[in-house]
């Protein structure tokens, strides 16, 4: 008897998975209701393979956007999809997973943006005085976030090609950059600087806490002559020759929110004051 019951129970969960999975996605995006700054247009298919003309979150906005389940995630506990879209023109592609307690996984994830919008997506003080050239690539080997949307983990590589800076101080070309970037919780971003072409012969480190101080400090030694623009602004960020090598290194502090920020305590109204005001004297 108690057999017959593991049947049933098993069946009725198999048959709700298989109705959730083979409904039509826009009918579940009907249900699920808005999101606030989520909007989503063109949604053809179910969650197994499907598709959506346009996706946008805020500012965020992508294009011809596809899917397709990997059924083996489920072993893992999580529900996971390949991706491709469009974000401004370009194609992006990777595998996107959420685990039930909230928690999303990218893996495996392939892109690649404009100088330009890079600065757009920054929306930073220090970029409203620069214009960037060139094309960024990322690679992300694997990011984890929590139901906020806050980075937890992060393990990935940028590759600025053709890397160019125009500003008051001219437009030197900086041939290649990259940047092998990390982030676990609690320690912010930190990143590792290089130029595989020499153009600079640069070698830095990078580090971004939660708390939006910022540091970087380096060496830069190049083939020839450093682009006289990198060295004016090498001057002012305390650059000094050192055995044939430029020195440089810059603090300050620039908010964002990429790291979860840590948990404030809730003042708990039960609990008395450590010092309770003392009671005027008749």
């Amino acid at each position: 008897m108690k057999q017959w019951i593991k049947l049933v129970v098993f069946g009725v969960v198999a048959y709700i998975v298989f109705a959730a999975v083979m409904t039509p996605v826009a009918k579940l995006y009907e249900l699920a209701g808005p999101v606030k700054g989520l909007e989503v247009g063109g949604l053809q298919g179910n969650l197994l393979s499907g598709s959506a003309t346009s996706l946008s979150y805020k500012n965020y906005r992508a294009s011809a956007l596809s899917w397709e389940m990997t059924p083996l995630s489920l072993v893992t506990g999580k529900l996971g999809f390949d991706l491709t879209f469009l974000f401004e023109g370009e194609e992006m592609k990777g595998h996107a997973a959420a685990s039930l307690f909230g928690r999303l996984y990218v893996s495996e994830f392939t892109g690649a943006v404009s100088g330009a919008t890079v600065k757009k997506l920054a929306n930073n003080k220090m970029m409203r005085a620069v214009d960037l050239g060139g094309q960024f690539q990322a690679i992300v080997d694997n990011i984890e976030l929590d139901g906020n949307g806050s980075v937890y983990n992060l393990d990935a590589k940028v590759r600025w090609k053709d890397a160019k800076v125009s500003s008051s101080f001219g437009s030197p070309y900086l041939g290649t950059l990259m940047a092998a970037v990390t982030a676990n919780e609690g320690d912010g971003l930190m990143a590792r600087l290089t130029d595989p072409g020499k153009v600079l012969g640069l070698k830095a480190g990078a580090k971004w806490g939660r708390d939006g101080k910022y540091a970087v400090k380096g060496t830069m030694k190049a083939k020839e002559e450093l682009p006289k623009e990198v060295a004016a602004v090498s001057g002012l960020m305390g650059g000094k020759p050192i055995d044939g090598q430029t020195a440089f290194e810059l603090n300050g502090t620039a908010k964002y929110q990429l790291i979860r920020e840590p948990k404030t305590p809730k003042a708990d109204s039960k609990t008395p004051a450590a010092n309770p005001p003392a009671k005027p004297k008749p």
